[in-house]
């Protein structure tokens, strides 16, 4: 079971957080690098954040994430997922939180950033447009349901997804 749950990391659309600093909320129990930490702060664009919290890093926060806006419990949420060693990492909506420049920063120097580099990572998101660009597999669904995958050009994306072109590609 350690193997399993070493390997799979996850940040949901909904961001949770423990009763801790911000630190121990990214670190999660895992050795502290500093290296690794400056790292990933840097490319989910926390330092600003730190600097105009009263503690930085130190702050503490309650599991409501009260202390923080929307956009800085999904970054510190991503940063955990992305500080850890999973192989295999799972964001769910991870940008909808943040203005559009951040989700841009976060989506090249985090998800297709060195930290990721060797690992699996899963995206859902909405904002297909971003992520289709670097994306090696993309599945779009519609109600739950699948109605196509493979690569960008197998799909001939052009920007969005027109589904009733890709249903016709399927027939």
């Amino acid at each position: 079971m350690d193997d399993l749950a070493n390997s799979i990391s996850y940040c949901s659309q909904a961001p949770w957080l423990l009763n801790r600093t911000v630190r121990e909320n990214i670190v999660f129990g895992q050795g502290f690098n500093k290296t690794r930490y400056d790292a990933v702060v840097e490319c989910c664009c926390l330092n600003a954040d730190f600097q105009a919290l009263i503690k930085g890093d130190q702050t503490t926060v309650d599991d409501k994430g009260i202390t923080l806006s929307g956009g800085q419990q999904q970054k510190i949420s991503l940063a955990r997922a992305v500080y850890s060693n999973s192989m295999h990492v799972l964001l769910d909506d991870c940008l909808s939180a943040v203005d559009p420049e951040t989700a841009l920063h976060i989506y090249e120097k985090c998800i297709c950033g060195d930290l990721m580099r060797g690992r699996t990572c899963i995206v859902a998101t909405h904002n297909a447009t971003l992520m289709v660009e670097r994306a090696d597999w993309i599945v779009v669904l519609e109600s739950g349901t699948v109605v196509a995958q493979g690569t960008k050009s197998q799909l001939n994306y052009n920007g969005r997804v027109c589904y009733e072109r890709v249903k016709r590609n399927l027939s």
